[in-house]
């Protein structure tokens, strides 16, 4: 590894060994499918703070594939839109959350039991996806 690039993600240093230089530090790596696992460098863009936040705030819709292949590299579960998370109210500590979006707005289902977490989700007509 390069002097000082111990703290660099992934996706900036993969870009800034194809253009051969370092970017400054205001510069941001933008992943132009929205799917931050896909480190392509025909995926990478260089912009400045303000456009990568700008282009974000058009709420330019993620694809179904690449939803799913985020929720399998962020979840904690192996089902789709599903996490868990610490609840100390419970008494095994934590509780499922199923998170989706309706009318522009962001809606949970929770439940301590999974397969009722299921039924809930199944019962709006929102799709159950379990990861191999």
């Amino acid at each position: 590894m390069k002097e000082g690039n111990k703290d660099k993600l992934l996706h900036r240093l993969i870009y800034e060994d194809y253009i051969g230089t370092t970017l400054d530090k205001g510069m941001h790596v933008h992943h132009k499918n929205r799917n931050k696992l896909d480190n392509c460098v025909l995926n990478l863009e260089a912009l400045t703070a303000s456009e990568h936040i700008s282009l974000h705030r058009k709420g330019v819709p993620l694809t179904h594939e690449c939803r799913v292949n985020i929720s399998k590299a962020k979840g904690s579960s192996n089902y789709f839109r599903v996490t868990i998370e610490k609840d100390p109210t419970c008494k095994q500590g934590f509780i499922y959350r199923y998170q989706y979006s309706e009318n522009n707005k962001r809606k949970k289902i929770k439940s301590v039991n999974l397969e009722k977490l299921k039924e809930k989700v199944l019962d709006r007509g929102l799709e159950w996806i379990e990861f191999n």
